[in-house]
């Protein structure tokens, strides 16, 4: 499964998930104000998408 992240309807970057194998997503989004999660799966999936233990953080 592909998940894309998209900030104002622009790509900030594309992710390959794999089930057990956590991925951790580092983007700027500086200026940002609407921020989308997308994914892209086959067509006969359907696997639900769980974002675990999901947060926003800001970087001092």
């Amino acid at each position: 499964m592909a998940v894309q992240r998209r900030g104002d309807n622009r790509r900030l970057g594309t992710y390959t998930l794999m089930i057990g194998k956590p991925v951790e997503i580092d983007l700027d989004v500086t200026g940002v104000l609407r921020l989308e999660c997308e994914r892209t799966v086959p067509a006969l999936t359907r696997d639900p998408l769980v974002l675990g233990d999901a947060r926003l953080t800001r970087q001092p």
